[in-house]
C-alpha cells in the first residue's frame, strides 16, 4: 500500500480486525500504522496536534478514528483501551535531516545559515517533553507494549 496526501482511489480498505489493537501518538501520515497494520494490528486512534497530519492520516487510513489535540494537554484517560501504544515525540528540531549540524548540550538548535534561524532553548524543552505524553498514556494504560521510535539525538542533546 503507498501513503499519499490526495483522496484515496475508491477502494475499500481494511486492516487487521482481529489482531491486537493500537493506539498512536504523535500519528503524522501513517508509516508506523502501515507497518503494524501489515503486521496484522487493528490501528484504533491516531491521535497528533497538526491538524495537516490528521487530515493527511484521514486519507490514508480512513477506518482508524483520529483525533487533533494538544497532545501535552490531552487527558489519557480518552485514549481507547488497547494492547499496543504506538508513539513519535516530536523530533524536527533534533534531527540531522537537512544537514542540521548540532553540538551536544547547546542552548539554542540552528536551523538555518541566518543568525535569525534558531530554535530557542524553551521550544526544544516543549519538543522533549513530547516523550512525557507517551509516559502519561502508558501509566494510565498498562499496554502490553509501548513502541517508542525518534532520532537518537533527542536521548542525547
Amino acid at each position: 500500500m503507498q501513503l499519499h496526501t490526495s483522496p484515496p482511489p475508491a477502494r475499500k480498505q481494511t486492516f487487521g480486525g482481529d489482531g491486537p489493537t493500537s493506539t498512536h501518538i504523535f500519528c503524522g501520515i501513517g508509516g508506523d500504522i502501515l507497518g503494524l497494520a501489515e503486521a496484522g494490528f487493528t490501528p484504533t486512534l491516531a491521535l497528533n496536534h497538526e491538524p495537516t497530519a490528521v487530515a493527511s492520516h484521514k486519507l490514508n487510513f480512513p477506518h482508524c478514528a483520529h483525533d487533533c489535540a494538544d497532545v501535552n494537554n490531552y487527558d489519557m484517560r480518552r485514549l481507547p483501551r488497547t494492547r499496543v501504544l504506538f508513539g513519535s515525540p516530536i523530533c524536527t528540531e533534533g534531527s540531522p535531516a537537512g544537514g542540521n549540524m548540532m553540538e551536544g548540550a547547546q542552548l539554542e538548535i540552528q536551523q538555518g545559515d541566518a543568525a535569525e534561524d534558531y530554535t530557542p532553548a524553551a521550544t526544544w524543552d516543549r519538543t522533549r517533553a513530547t516523550a512525557y505524553d507517551l509516559l502519561r498514556a502508558a501509566e494510565v494504560h498498562r499496554y502490553d507494549a509501548v513502541l517508542w521510535e525518534n532520532v537518537p539525538r533527542f536521548a542525547t542533546a
